[in-house]
């Protein structure tokens, strides 16, 4: 069986041909230099610090080395480069210090760095995978996955535990959550900035609308499509057929009523409770439901319509005097 205690974690990186310095190039060159001083720094694009001290650290490349094993390395420690010595570090490193490497997200400090004869088998590790598989160059995960696959090497070549298994992904997840900091931090600048400008947006159209305060530049085709823009973005769960706007232009004192009749609906596209007055249509087979406004002269027309998980309300705006035509056509 299985002996239960942590194994440490251990990381497989994939170096690529289509990033400079070249993968062979860049392996021979920390090589000679871990041999001259004993240790090297190594520039990573993932955020490894999970790793334990001593645990291990290999290296494989596309290309031309068709994925097979380059080197191997005792994992030291994470420097990330937002910290000053990882700064000076890259100030100064002989491989990295002309031109630091794109999305770098530090260095690595690695001792005893040993290269492998060109192919190599990634299967020489003997590790095994968070899915319990064996860290096999057939089981290797595709696209960014591979940039850094985090491995296992128990003392039983049976399986790993679940309580490794989990280890094994915790150290992805974090690597990632480090990985897309600064992009999620970017991203929700820009989402906070459209925000500000979309509810400044609702909220001059709503009272433009509500206030019964036509566009700048009145006219009835900016208005419709300012009913129209309006209605998109507050009441997304509301279908309103374009001769209801058409009503609602030649209407237009009646907007404030119809808007929170629509948004009423919208928040309800369920109908568990409908409009406050509402009734169902006698006969209708089709579930539509009537409400008035404006002086008993006005008709809104309404039903539940479900698209899959979802619901949607079907809205028709109309008036009195066209209420047998309506009827026939619902």
């Amino acid at each position: 069986m299985l002996n239960n205690a942590p194994a440490n974690l251990n990381v497989l990186l994939l170096l690529s041909y289509d990033q400079k310095p070249a993968p062979d190039e860049e392996i021979i060159a920390l090589e000679s230099e871990c041999s001259n001083v004993g240790h090297v720094y190594f520039a990573t694009t993932r955020n490894i610090g999970t790793l334990s001290a001593g645990a291990e650290v290999a290296f494989y490349a596309d290309g031309q080395d068709n994925f097979s094993l380059l080197a191997t390395a005792e994992f030291d420690r994470f420097l990330s480069i937002d910290d000053r010595e990882g700064r000076e570090i890259l100030s100064r490193h002989t491989i990295y210090g002309a031109k630091q490497p794109e999305r770098m997200r530090g260095f690595v400090r690695l001792k005893g760095l040993k290269l492998w004869p060109g192919g190599t088998s990634v299967d020489t590790l003997n590790g095994w995978l968070a899915d319990g598989d064996r860290l096999t160059l057939e089981n290797l995960p595709q696209g960014h996955a591979a940039a850094s696959i985090y491995y296992m090497k128990p003392d039983s070549h049976r399986c790993i535990s679940i309580e490794a298994k989990l280890e094994l992904s915790q150290a992805k997840c974090a690597e990632l959550e480090d990985k897309y900091a600064d992009t999620r931090r970017l991203w929700d600048r820009e989402v906070r900035w459209k925000e500000r400008i979309h509810r400044k947006a609702i909220a001059d159209l709503r009272n433009q609308t509500l206030e019964g305060k036509r566009p700048s530049g009145g006219g009835r085709v900016q208005l419709k499509r300012t009913i129209e823009y309006l209605l998109n973005l507050t009441c997304p769960n509301i279908r309103l057929n374009k001769d209801s706007i058409d009503c609602m232009v030649r209407n237009y004192d009646e907007c404030p009523s119809l808007f929170k009749r629509l948004m009423i609906l919208n928040n309800d596209p369920l109908l568990y409770k409908g409009i406050p007055g509402g009734k169902a249509i006698q006969g209708s087979k089709k579930g539509w439901f009537r409400a008035r406004f404006g002086d008993d002269l006005g008709r809104m027309y309404y039903r539940r319509v479900l698209k899959g998980r979802d619901a949607i309300v079907e809205v028709r705006i109309s008036q009195k005097d066209e209420q047998s035509r309506d009827l026939d056509n619902l």
